[in-house]
């Protein structure tokens, strides 16, 4: 699993060259629509040979949700009534809304047989349509498989492969464009990035016309450097690493009560020590 984390978005890199497109959808893929338009069938094909390769290899699982307008009457009739209308923000008239809502049903089932259960919660990530890009909605009763009960809508290139990065501590600087609904990531496997400080383009034009700086604990090497992002692309332009690590400070950390860096003391015991 790490190395297909590692490895799959040079893939999609080579991909996006390939053929222009930006995501992947199967659908398009197969009936050769928009970005797909044009290209051979036998390219179209050798993405699915592709994919199939990647699940069959290291046997990813798959779940399958359809619903038609008759199914849905059916599933109604032998509720006899027992099917509410709505559960906001699902509507369940709606084949659409149903089907979502029966899908995140049938993944939360699976979480709960996993062996991890209930130690490890599943990201749970939409492609946009039913909801746009950058939203995301809260199913409380879900909060035991799902992190922090959400399930959220995106396009697939706007967000990076990072399942198996661990969300206990900050390890990550994010630009969110609040406009767009989209977002950009500096993550390195074993650093651990102290808040970053916007700092402008002499006469800037645009409001990331600048530079993005935070120094950056690196765990692997033992020691911390200071990164310096393009604020506009959140590219690194450069490091200044230091022979020894940087202490982190505490402004604009959050740490809950498991998670406590140090001990409890009393103002006593901190003033002895």
């Amino acid at each position: 699993m790490p190395e297909v984390i590692e490895q799959f978005p040079g893939a999609l890199q080579e991909l996006q060259r390939l053929t222009g497109a930006r995501e992947f959808h199967f659908a398009d893929i197969y009936a050769g629509r928009k970005e797909f338009k044009g290209l051979d069938l036998q390219v179209r094909l050798a993405l699915f040979e592709f994919m199939a390769h990647i699940f069959s290899v290291y046997q990813f699982p798959i779940i399958v949700q359809t619903f038609d307008p008759e199914t849905l009457s059916y599933l109604r009739s032998r509720c006899r009534g027992q099917l509410p209308d709505r559960i906001p923000p699902f509507d369940f008239s709606k084949v659409e809304d149903t089907a979502l809502f029966w899908l995140l049903i049938r993944l939360k089932w699976f979480m709960e047989q996993t062996t991890e259960y209930p130690k490890v919660k599943a990201r749970v990530f939409v492609d946009e349509g039913w909801k746009s890009n950058g939203v995301a909605i809260k199913i409380p009763t879900f909060e035991d498989v799902f992190g922090d009960g959400l399930v959220c809508f995106c396009q697939s290139s706007s967000i990076s492969s990072r399942q198996d990065r661990p969300t206990d501590f900050p390890n990550q600087l994010v630009k969110v464009d609040v406009r767009e609904r989209s977002s950009k990531v500096w993550w390195q496997e074993n650093c651990y990035p102290g808040e970053p400080v916007f700092v402008p383009a002499p006469h800037s034009a645009a409001e990331d016309d600048g530079v993005v700086l935070s120094i950056v604990l690196n765990a692997a090497e033992g020691n911390s450097f200071l990164l310096v992002l393009d604020a506009a692309s959140f590219t690194e332009v450069v490091r200044a690493e230091v022979p020894h690590h940087i202490p982190f400070g505490f402004h604009g950390q959050f740490f809950t009560d498991d998670q406590r860096p140090v001990e409890d003391y009393t103002l006593q015991e901190v003033r002895d020590v």
